[in-house]
Formats: C-alpha cells, structure tokens, sequence
C-alpha cells in the first residue's frame, strides 16, 4: 500500500464515498521481536506465513482443549504484528500468549490505549490512504465475505491527533451489525472458552489452517475437521426487542419443547430488532420455531443460516 501522509485528518479524495466508525470495543496487542512470527504460527488456528500489510488475516487462539479463547484480525506491520481482539479480552490473551514465550525473542504490549481503530466503509477505493494524518500507522481490508468494502485504520496518539476531528456521526452498532451480517464472531469474557473454532464457523471465514503444522488446541481442531464431526455451527437471527429487560450474551436458544439447542455469541440492537450470533447443535428444519430466553419471557427468532447455497 502506498500511503502518502500529510498533516491533516481530511479525506484523501473528495470523490469517494465512505463513513467512518469508531472501533472503541476492539483492542490492539503487538507481537514484535524476531521470533514473532514463529511463535504466532504454534498458538494460532491461522496461518501466519500469509499475514502482510494490506489484508488482515483471521483466526483465533485455543486453549489447550481446542476452545477459542479469542478471535483476532491480524496484519504485519513494519517487523511487528498487530492482533486485533476484543478489548475486554485482550489482558487475558496476552497474558495467556506470555506463557508460551519461554526463550522467545518475543515481546507483547498492549497497544490499546495509545492507539485507536478506526472503521471505514468506502463505496470504491484507490492504493492510497484514505484518512491521512501523521499518526496513521496501518490501513488494511477487512477479512470478511461481504458486499460493503470495508476497512480499519490504527492511528497512534501523537501531538497532533484528537478523535474529534473525525466524523463518528456513525454508531459503533452500525459497524457491528455489518459485522454479525458477515458473520464474524466477536467473543466477550463471559463465552470465551466455550466454543471449538468449526462452532463458530471459521473454517468456512478462512480462519482456519489444516496444512500449517501443530498449534495449541490443534489436535481438537483438526479431528473436528477430519472426522465431521461439528455439531453446532453459526447462524443469524432477528427478534423483536422484548417489552422489559434486554438480551444478553449468552442467553439461551430453545425449541417448543425448551430443549436448548445453543446459545446468543453476539447481539446488537437496533431502533426495531436485534440482530443476534448463535450457535445451534444443528440446522433446524425452516418450520422449527426457535425462541431466545430472558429472565422475563421467551421471544420467537427468524434464522438465517450462513451455510445455505
């Protein structure tokens, strides 16, 4: 990417169309240090010899059980790499990563509150920048499956920069309903831990290698993969917000016989429905009515499934 930087934070090009987002809930955590990519390779379900620059790369870390621990967006940035992950969930993965450093040349910070994210959805797009300021650090495509070009931007707190100078008139829910509409599973503390990586369906995003070599969790992983033997995978729904309490992460998914059949892995509200991640044990029939709990009622779902053709 050629990025030519001057000392403004106006749009490179007045003929192109974009809004951006500010991505407050994602964190950033750099890897640097000449054994970085090597040592991402062994903890990851991604295939790190592909990461670069311009296209962020999915995946996520497993515990030693195979359970997703994080999901992540990463990009090669100078002689770093750069993890995008949920911010409540980056403490803990760093911390986890840290275990297996041992005699590593390998050096993890936390980037998250000295660096902001910024989100771009642009109508068309050139080779160059398209917010500018001397702060700008990385701009890369967002690894998704769908229409709108999407991208994110990492600009560091220099003397010059200040949010305020960027028109976030776009709500983060916004971002994130592009997000649950592609599909991408964002974990939250409460979750982590809880699903293999075919449950969230990251082999069908790309977000997972089976010719990469061992990793941790990568056993779990691959006899998942070579025996078939998922029984839960990803889909979308909408429900009407229900008349008091809210939805939760977490909440449970049932059928008419309040038999659970998974659970809500993202939400996101909006004035007239929300959006929901779940997971189910398996892909009901289009005449199963399925229901999302609260405390208070259970509320009828519409399913979207990804896997249809």
């Amino acid at each position: 990417m050629n990025n030519i930087l001057t000392n403004t934070l106006e749009p490179m090009s007045t003929t192109n169309q974009f809004k951006t987002f500010p991505l407050d809930h994602l964190g950033i955590l750099c890897v640097s240090g000449g054994d970085a990519p090597q040592f991402l390779q062994g903890q990851a379900t991604a295939d790190f010899r592909t990461v670069n620059q311009d296209t962020g790369l999915l995946g996520a870390f497993c515990s030693a059980k195979g359970r997703v621990i994080s999901t992540f967006i990463a990009i090669k940035h100078i002689e770093s790499i750069l993890l995008i992950l949920p911010l409540e969930l980056v403490a803990a993965t760093q911390k986890r990563l840290s275990q297996y450093i041992l005699r590593s040349k390998v050096k993890l910070q936390d980037y998250s509150s000295t660096h902001s994210l910024v989100g771009i959805v642009m109508e068309e797009t050139d080779e160059q920048a398209i917010l500018t300021t001397p702060e700008l650090i990385a701009q890369f495509s967002y690894p998704c499956p769908a229409p709108e070009r999407r991208f994110i931007q990492i600009i560091a707190h220099g003397d010059t920069w200040t949010a305020n100078k960027l028109d976030f008139s776009n709500s983060l829910s916004d971002w994130q309903l592009l997000d649950i509409k592609a599909g991408i599973p964002w974990l939250t503390p409460s979750n982590s831990e809880e699903f293999i990586p075919q449950t969230l369906n990251l082999e069908q995003l790309g977000g997972i290698s089976f010719n990469k070599g061992c990793y941790t969790g990568q056993e779990i992983v691959a006899r998942t993969h070579y025996l078939g033997k998922s029984k839960r995978a990803l889909f979308m729904a909408t429900v009407t917000p229900p008349e008091n309490g809210d939805l939760q992460i977490g909440a449970a998914i049932i059928d008419k016989q309040q038999q659970k059949l998974g659970s809500v892995v993202n939400l996101v509200q909006q004035p007239t429905q929300y959006y929901l991640l779940i997971t189910l044990t398996s892909d009901p029939h289009e005449s199963t009515k399925l229901y999302v709990t609260t405390p208070e009622t259970q509320l009828e779902i519409t399913l979207f499934n990804f896997n249809k053709t």
